[in-house]
């Protein structure tokens, strides 16, 4: 029977820095490598809001993606 193995959580926050020459958003990234599976989503926003007000930066999106491996 196969099994899913957690392997890793990366928490993605874009900033926009400005505008290019055409008017689109300009982003920037901030990675952390390394998020617990089992933490919650508010705690995720309550962290992204507090490292974003350290931005002078806006905070446009926060994303987490989770690693799996597939094992049989």
């Amino acid at each position: 029977m196969a099994r899913k193995i957690f392997d890793v959580s990366i928490l993605r926050m874009t900033f926009v820095t400005g505008q290019d020459e055409f008017g689109k958003a300009k982003t920037a990234t901030k990675k952390f490598i390394g998020v617990k599976e089992d933490v919650e989503a508010a705690q995720l926003q309550q962290f992204a809001e507090a490292y974003a007000s350290l931005s002078t930066h806006a905070l446009a999106a926060t994303t987490v993606t989770a690693q799996h491996t597939i094992t049989q």
